[in-house]
């Protein structure tokens, strides 16, 4: 979802590349007696942690019960553990509360490490799926479990999408052939857009195949908008092609008499959809770029369908089967000529206060914020979301990422102590707000910061009695240095994901290792907090860890001879790039922020690009730029109502701009083009207003309502990007449609101002 050279994929990449490409999913459940002293909750959960361990894909898993085995037991011998309420077992319990259990002492977390999907024999959704089924059937009459992690949640995504796709693209065809028969009552011209919709898809997916681009999370609607696009094109072909067929042309002359009329428009109207799509390959945001790719693909795509297999199809068979007068068409041919009558009236006013009511609302534009919770994605009943709110109530936060600092090849005391400095740093400086004093009562921007040095450092504490009578010969540095290897070689035997999972070497640059700090905060808090958290985090980890120091390599503990000292001092010498933030939490943060900045840098580039199209078709200056008008304004207005209602933009919403200029244009294509024709026939700007707004006017309207009804079959989604594209598309299609009826005659007649021919295509 990023740039190739983003900045922050390098850290990213780095985490990936030195900890095997690691997805963590945690299965959370509530148990009352899972520390019960007689162990029986423990051991509950080491049955429930054992299945999943099983599972095809899963890697290992980190519970509490593998930190409480007093010994490591013999392959299928029993588990002993270690007391309850001994040290040793009261230092596991509150070492890793907030990241295995709670701190309600009753809800549970199984931390699974999933193998990469690339080295994986099973698919990732059939593994999730397997743990699903685990966790939701617990022994001995638990309540059903819950899975979190980023792999739900883009498993999730994604079988919505899939559902999405093929569940709109039935019910778009089955309510758009419903406007259809309701407007023009006729199964021909029915069947007609739906035959060239279906061509499209399928020719636009086998340029997906061949070019070697996929679906993804915001290209669900690919089915839905070439659909729309379809059947908006036809419905002015059905309308001139009706008219004809009532004027008594035969169908075939009837045909041609319609395409003469609107094949240039149709070609300049898909043209500009196109452009409009095509604007979206500017932005940083892959998905956005391929959803433009494939969208200004299918838009094209439309003006060869419709060209190859609608003349075949409307003349098919000896039997004609004519379009009609819609229900209603009489009244709305009379309002139609009201309202015009009323813009001719006072065009000035029409046009002054209409802007004036946009320029207000388009101010809220500057209040707009991004919605970084991406839990928000989905609807608030879905289980991914009651799962994360779960956590985030009972685990402290659902939100998980990592700082990595150079660590060496076996950690020695002294650096331990430099991380648990940084640690403690982490813990008391990052708050929420401007922290204030060291009891301002901030709420801490972290809710857990845990590493291999953590558990080591309290290791050493809690086992120093244990081997007093050893330590007592050996200076503090060395016999700190041995209680350090005690503590790393306990976990090893107990928990060796743990370890694993936190300290390892660069795969590409043997010799050099680095350390995972895994954080933990609050998924649902404001994008702003969140990047005031993010972004304290990571100056004090540069800070702790700067770059460009000696990167060690061994412990200096252990270079006791002149030689090893001489070459522990030689691989030091080699620096390091420092100690860097990176996660899933990191950027998904900055994804939406980063859709919503090239929100404008498309929107411009669209309008640009539709002026040129507007120009090369109109060959008029003035109509070219007035025609931006209609189409930008209600657009801006959305927004801006998105703004002072305080609604918050996803990547749904951020699309819309670009998105909906290109569509919305469309109208005023064919309202100019037809304006245009009327008046090389010496007709008067008022007569040709007139005229335009009968014909073109109906077109308009049908093939507007078209493209609502059709674009608020997304609101049926799962996934609630989508959601917010169909309704706000929705909206702005209205503004549009009112813009071209309204807005574009009202300045049509403040800039075409005599009757003297304008300059033209034909169409």
């Amino acid at each position: 979802m990023f740039a190739e050279d983003d900045p922050l994929l390098v850290p990213f990449r780095q985490l990936k590349r030195t900890f095997g490409g690691d997805e963590t999913v945690v299965a959370v459940y509530d148990d009352p007696t899972l520390l019960s002293i007689d162990h029986n909750g423990i051991r509950r959960l080491g049955a429930i942690a054992d299945r999943l361990e099983r599972l095809p894909g899963v890697k290992a898993v980190l519970s509490l019960d593998r930190l409480l085995v007093e010994k490591t037991p013999r392959p299928g011998g029993p588990r002993t553990y270690l007391p309850i309420d001994g040290p040793l077992g009261q230092t596991a319990i509150g070492l890793f509360q907030g990241y295995t259990h709670g701190a309600d002492r009753r809800t549970v977390a199984v931390v699974c490490i999933l193998i990469p999907q690339a080295e994986s024999a099973v698919p990732r959704h059939e593994t999730i799926e397997q743990m699903r089924r685990v966790i939701e059937r617990l022994p001995d009459g638990l309540a059903p479990g819950m899975l979190v992690g980023e792999p739900v949640m883009v498993n999730d995504g994604f079988r919505s999408i899939e559902q999405d796709g093929r569940r709109l693209g039935r019910w778009t065809v089955l309510l758009l052939a419903l406007t259809i028969v309701v407007c023009f009552r006729s199964v021909r011209w029915v069947i007609i857009p739906i035959a060239i919709v279906q061509w499209t898809l399928l020719v636009t997916q086998a340029l997906l195949v061949w070019s070697g681009l996929r679906l993804s999370m915001v290209s669900s609607m690919l089915t839905a908008i070439v659909t729309v696009v379809g059947i908006a094109t036809v419905m002015h072909v059905i309308v001139r092609f009706r008219d004809a067929r009532q004027s008594g042309l035969a169908p075939a002359d009837a045909l041609l008499h319609a395409g003469g009329l609107i094949a240039a428009a149709i070609f300049w109207a898909c043209a500009t959809d196109a452009a409009g799509f095509a604007a979206l390959r500017s932005a940083r945001v892959g998905p956005v770029r391929d959803f433009g790719l494939m969208m200004a693909a299918g838009s094209l795509l439309v003006i060869a369908g419709v060209a190859l297999l609608l003349p075949g199809l409307a003349l098919l068979g000896r039997t004609a089967n004519d379009p009609r007068r819609a229900w209603g068409e009489g009244l709305l041919d009379s309002q139609l000529d009201r309202l015009l009558r009323g813009v001719n009236r006072r065009p000035r006013t029409v046009a002054v206060v209409l802007l004036a009511i946009g320029g207000i609302m388009s101010v809220g534009t500057v209040r707009l914020e991004v919605e970084s919770d991406f839990t928000r994605n989905f609807r608030q009943s879905s289980p991914i979301v009651q799962a994360y709110a779960y956590v985030e109530a009972h685990l402290g936060g659902a939100g998980v990422w990592d700082a990595i600092v150079p660590a060496p090849e076996k950690l020695d005391w002294p650096y331990v102590q430099r991380v648990v400095r940084l640690e403690q740093r982490l813990r008391r400086e990052v708050v929420v707000g401007e922290p204030r004093g060291p009891s301002d009562g901030s709420e801490p921007g972290l809710t857990k910061v845990i590493s291999l040095a953590t558990v080591v450092d309290t290791m050493v504490a809690v086992t120093r009695d244990r081997h007093r009578r050893i330590l007592r010969f050996l200076p503090s540095t060395v016999a700190n240095n041995f209680l350090a290897d005690k503590g790393v070689e306990f976990l090893r035997e107990r928990v060796p994901a743990f370890v694993d999972a936190t300290h390892r070497e660069d795969p590409r640059r043997p010799g050099k290792h680095f350390l995972r700090i895994m954080l933990r905060s609050e998924e649902r808090r404001p994008a702003q907090q969140k990047q005031q958290v993010i972004e304290r985090v990571r100056a004090i980890v540069e800070q702790e860890f700067p770059p460009g120091e000696p990167w060690p390599r061994g412990s200096v503990a252990e270079a006791t001879a002149p030689e090893e000292m001489a070459r522990h001092a030689a691989s030091t010498v080699r620096r390091s790039p420092g100690g860097s933030v990176t996660g899933y939490y990191v950027l998904l943060a900055r994804l939406i922020e980063s859709v919503l900045r090239d929100q404008w840098l498309t929107f411009g580039l669209a309008a640009a690009g539709i002026t040129a199209m507007m120009l090369l078709a109109l060959r008029d200056v003035r109509l070219a730029l007035i025609a931006l008008v209609p189409n930008a304004l209600p657009i801006l207005m959305v927004m801006g109502a998105m703004g002072w209602l305080g609604l918050k933009i996803n990547m749904g919403a951020a699309m819309i701009a670009a998105v909906s200029l290109g569509l919305s244009v469309d109208s005023s294509i064919h309202y100019l083009t037809s304006f245009q024709r009327s008046r090389r026939a010496s007709q008067s700007v008022r007569r040709s207003l007139a005229q335009v707004q009968q014909t073109v006017g109906r077109a308009i309207v049908f093939s507007t309502l078209a493209l609502i009804i059709g674009f608020l079959v997304l609101t049926t989604s799962d996934f609630v990007p989508t959601i917010y594209f169909g309704v706000l598309v929705s909206l702005a299609m209205a503004g549009g449609l009112a813009g071209n009826l309204v807005v574009l005659p009202a300045l049509i007649r403040l800039v075409v101002w005599d009757d003297s021919r304008l300059r033209g295509s034909d169409g």
